[in-house]
């Protein structure tokens, strides 16, 4: 039974304190939610005669949330009355002349060990002065010689290397039994001090008093008809509390000839509330985690978007993200246009399609999501992740890293060139979230058959929505762009209107699939866009009007053999980005032509 809290907070001590029987408590269980709080269960067992009884149980009440304080009787609830749960601060006398005494005698042992070390340490000192004096007579010595004096029996020239070796090398050895007898002067000298400390906690008057917030239970358990015998009462006691928090992070793992994304879902956890957490049940869940028993109410609700988030990386790292994220920002922007979403991808990402008109995509491809050593509830729009393998967190508010779940997605593969800003082909897969739950925002590994490729982070995905995620370059697939050189043309002008030069550009592209199957290729390029009225641009092949762009396709290396003719699909968007879909052949290379023409005034001078 779940008994609804009513509290006070008592200041003075009550009269049947002397009475009140104190258990320690555990915790056993703790929900993590995502603003910063969790509700943290403990368990209490106590044994109780009928009759009126007042039980206190320990904890770090005077952090907690009081209000959402909620008590349950595991067991023993058939007999017993919860009547009343207050907090109290309670007052504990101890006497403590016993561990007085202990701490006198360690004191008065390590201060001997501590006078005995500084004697050795000052005997160093003194043997060092004796032989800086030696030193200093053998000097004022030599200072004779030279003066014509005459020289004692013990000055001799020939004696003073060695003597000077001597000194030295007694000089250095008592400065290193020095050194060493300071350091331990230091730690006996530290080991003094804490005793010392230990000592004056336990008050002048070898009496200890402490004071601590204590939940205070009042409970009435009923006889047992005849019987008397007593109730062994389990307590639950669950309270929110701040300072606890988790954020997700992925591993995510592709194998290339499964066609598989297994993807990790882990969650680094904090803990700062004080208690460390000892092989806790865990859980953790999307919500905020609101004051329990109690209906929250509603705030403003706004939209806007999301400030930036600024991520500390070294040179390598920026490195990495700019050559892994290239194909991405050609995709989102256009350089003479810096405008959001310019290059997304207008094919279907799951076939070929065989008509002008691509068909709509086809969802049942993708299969619901295998999850393993999880269990998830959603409810409400929000998830709760239980953690199988008991947890340990201890409160230093270091993040540790939990195993959550594991999904098994599948994936489609994509090759993406923009050989006019990168000659490397990118693998990019597109994977769907088939679970019941939201994949959230973070950090993510990504490895290719055990390879670790880049670094990226997954956006907020909900369940049926795909996202996509870069896999790095591959060298099996390759594509050319090779820039015929361009003519320009006059023509002759009329009565009223001025000569004008017409310029033709052409590029010639070779995409080459060294793999041995069939792979998804699409290859990026653009139109000019003019800024000048009196400049047009003609777009010779291919055109928007046309849906295909003739290709020849041969085996790789085989030069002599005849090719065969066929055609590619593209589209041509309103900002003049061409995207061309290559179902690229085994072994196969594709040879296809770009090409336009830049009309403009004789006296208009431009640049492509």
């Amino acid at each position: 039974v779940t008994v609804s809290v009513l509290y006070w907070i008592a200041s003075n001590t009550k009269a049947n304190m002397s009475q009140a029987v104190t258990t320690e408590s555990t915790i056993t269980r703790a929900v993590v939610y995502s603003g910063n709080r969790a509700q943290v269960f403990r368990k209490a067992n106590v044994t109780l005669a009928p009759g009126e009884h007042t039980v206190h149980v320990d904890g770090l009440w005077d952090q907690v949330d009081r209000d959402s304080l909620q008590v349950a009787m595991k067991k023993g609830g058939n007999r017993t009355t919860l009547r009343a749960v207050q907090f109290t601060s309670v007052t504990s006398v101890d006497d403590v002349r016993p561990q007085v005494a202990e701490l006198e005698k360690q004191i008065t042992a390590v201060k001997d060990d501590l006078a005995e070390r500084k004697e050795d340490a000052a005997l160093c000192e003194k043997a060092i002065e004796s032989y800086e004096a030696v030193r200093r007579k053998v000097c004022k010595a030599s200072a004779t010689l030279h003066e014509g004096a005459p020289i004692p029996a013990m000055y001799e020239p020939g004696k003073w290397a060695a003597m000077s070796q001597f000194i030295n090398k007694g000089i250095t050895e008592q400065k290193l039994k020095q050194r060493t007898l300071n350091k331990a002067v230091d730690k006996v000298q530290a080991e003094l001090d804490r005793l010392n400390g230990e000592l004056r906690k336990l008050g002048p008057n070898h009496v200890k008093r402490t004071t601590k917030d204590v939940a205070e239970l009042l409970f009435t358990v009923a006889a047992d008809g005849a019987a008397a015998d007593p109730v062994d009462l389990v307590l639950e006691l669950s309270y929110l509390v701040s300072g606890a928090s988790w954020k997700p992070a992925y591993d995510v793992r592709i194998d290339s000839k499964g066609k598989t994304m297994q993807l990790a879902y882990n969650a680094n956890v904090r803990n700062s509330t004080g208690e460390d957490w000892k092989a806790v049940q865990l859980e953790l869940s999307t919500a905020a985690g609101t004051t329990l028993g109690t209906m929250p109410s509603l705030r403003s609700w706004v939209i806007r978007e999301p400030e930036p988030v600024m991520h500390s990386m070294n040179q390598f790292q920026y490195q990495q993200q700019e050559q892994n994220m290239m194909l991405m920002e050609a995709e989102e922007k256009c350089a003479a246009a810096p405008r959001r979403e310019m290059m997304r991808q207008m094919m279907p990402t799951n076939m070929m399609p065989a008509a002008a008109a691509p068909p709509p995509p086809r969802p049942a491809v993708f299969r619901s999501a295998a999850t393993v050593s999880a269990d998830v509830k959603s409810s409400g729009g929000s998830s709760t992740f239980r953690v199988v393998a008991p947890a340990t967190v201890k409160a230093d508010n270091d993040p540790v890293k939990v195993a959550v779940t594991v999904l098994d997605l599948p994936v489609h593969f994509r090759y993406s060139a923009v050989p006019k800003l990168d000659p490397s082909v990118y693998l990019k897969v597109r994977a769907v979230n088939t679970s019941a739950f939201d994949i959230l925002a973070g950090p993510a590994n990504v490895f290719s058959d055990n390879q670790l490729v880049s670094n990226t982070r997954l956006d907020n995905v909900a369940p049926g929505e795909d996202f996509w995620t870069f896999l790095g370059t591959d060298d099996d697939i390759t594509v050319k762009r090779v820039k015929e050189p361009h003519h320009t043309m006059s023509t002759t002008g009329g009565f009223l209107s001025s000569k004008k030069k017409v310029r033709a550009f052409t590029f010639h592209y070779t995409a080459k699939n060294m793999k041995g199957t069939e792979e998804e290729l699409v290859i990026w390029d653009q139109y000019p866009i003019p800024q000048d009225k009196r400049i047009t641009v003609d777009a010779k092949m291919p055109t928007s009007e046309a849906t295909h762009t003739p290709c020849e396709m041969r085996p790789v290396g085989a030069k002599n053999v005849q090719p065969v003719k066929g055609s590619l699909l593209h589209k041509i968007n309103d900002d003049r980005f061409i995207e061309w879909f290559v179902q690229a052949p085994p072994s196969q290379e594709t040879k296809f032509d770009f090409s336009f023409t830049v009309e403009y005034p004789d006296e208009v001078r431009i640049q492509v």
